[in-house]
């Protein structure tokens, strides 16, 4: 029942963090010509910025929820009431993104999303680090970690799934207004339902230290430091396809923006599929040589994906081909490292002789969102070059960016000593 009420949550916020990342930029700066005749109400650049400021919050959120949730004693957990009070600003922000104040080009706009993105993250990072140390809590074996995070990665892939997948054809069918009320509803059951979780009572209470105190704990920690370095690679990669595929759609492949239904479910086809090789090499090989592997492959198909569309984009199964492949590389990614962290925690418990596994998830919420940030830089910086069918070299370039970050994120890896 436990691991029933956690899976519904990883489906929740897997729907709105994937719907918001693929829909945002495409929101305010969808392109001049598109088909739809919307106006561009900020530049792709702008909103980069805006995404990025956005997020500088987030730190302040995750770190400062992490260390109060592991100090926490009350009849309701030390996980839950954080959580319960994250999820109504979250879900408002969510709504609030996608309905700009003003129809037309103004810099207020700019300045409405960047607050409203702050309230979605803050609140996001308010609520998913007390969320993701309840793995520590609820699987306490290596086996069951395993098998937990792979089902939060199955359970996140379907999030994934509706948030992609359904996002373009909602807003096709009812406008960006409907889609996020549609998305939010879901969002709210979903995410509602995890605070049903009974906490254990008995875990080791660590001493009341102030918050630079257990970051430095948690920076002396050897297995975490080049993990950290991984996980702002590898989250600037997965942020930067989340934030292209509109893009590739349009620009790279010449069809409507529902077509993204399908280019992501072909995507989403091959990382469920991609699941069983995964489990096979890290029981053999181990959590490490895994993700390494996995991120060298995801790679490489995100240098062919900048130049494959371009050339087949005539023959669209031989895309759909690539991007089921695609899928297939990204599956470690969803199911390794929150397995990881919990055995950085392990071993911080044993230096420690307490569990403090929010600290070490809010500076990992911190990570995967200000990276979202820096994605969002990057990806608006780059999408000027051209993001349209008649000139496609940004959204190219942006592939190429991407497949260099995950080579990154495999060679910091190196440097990661835990092997199990």
């Amino acid at each position: 029942m436990q691991w029933s009420l956690y899976l519904v949550g990883s489906f929740g916020y897997a729907v709105l963090y994937s719907a918001l990342l693929s829909m945002h930029i495409y929101r305010y700066d969808p392109g001049e010509p598109n088909s739809y005749g919307l106006p561009v109400l900020v530049s792709s650049a702008i909103v980069g910025i805006a995404a990025l400021i956005g997020r500088l919050f987030n730190p302040i959120s995750s770190l400062t929820v992490g260390n109060l949730s592991d100090q926490t004693r009350s009849r309701w957990g030390r996980r839950r009431p954080f959580m319960a009070l994250a999820l109504l600003p979250m879900l408002a922000g969510f709504v609030l993104v996608f309905t700009p104040p003003i129809p037309y080009a103004n810099h207020w706009n700019a300045i409405y999303l960047t607050a409203t993105l702050i309230l979605f993250f803050a609140s996001f990072s308010a609520y998913m680090t007390p969320y993701l140390a309840l793995i520590a809590e609820i699987a306490r074996t290596q086996q069951e970690r395993v098998k937990l995070t792979t089902l939060i990665a199955m359970f996140n892939l379907l999030g994934n799934a509706v948030g992609l997948i359904a996002a373009p054809w909602l807003v096709q069918q009812f406008g960006f207004l409907n889609m996020a009320l549609i998305l939010v509803t879901i969002g709210f059951v979903a995410l509602g339902l995890p605070l049903g979780i009974q906490e254990d009572p008995n875990l080791p209470i660590p001493k009341q230290i102030p918050i630079w105190k257990s970051l430095q704990i948690a920076a002396k920690n050897s297995a975490f430091r080049p993990f950290v370095a991984n996980q702002i690679q590898m989250w600037i990669t997965i942020n930067i396809i989340y934030l292209s595929t509109n893009y590739l759609v349009i620009a790279l492949l010449q069809q409507q923006l529902g077509f993204g239904t399908v280019v992501n479910g072909a995507t989403l086809t091959g990382a469920i599929f991609g699941f069983i090789p995964a489990n096979l090499l890290t029981k053999r090989c181990g959590k490490k040589v895994t993700l390494r592997f996995y991120l060298v492959a995801l790679g490489f198909n995100l240098l062919a994906l900048g130049i494959w569309p371009l050339w087949f984009r005539e023959a669209l199964w031989l895309c759909l081909m690539l991007l089921i492949l695609f899928g297939a590389t990204l599956s470690a990614l969803f199911i390794l490292p929150n397995a990881i962290l919990a055995d950085i925690i392990d071993e911080d418990t044993k230096q420690t002789g307490a569990q403090r596994g929010a600290i070490y998830f809010g500076i990992q919420a911190m990570v995967i969102t200000v990276s979202s940030g820096v994605a969002s830089l990057i990806v608006g910086a780059i999408l000027m070059l051209g993001k349209t069918s008649i000139q496609p070299l940004g959204v190219q370039f942006v592939y190429a960016v991407a497949g260099l970050f995950a080579f990154g994120a495999s060679w910091t890896l190196n440097y990661y000593p835990i092997q199990k």
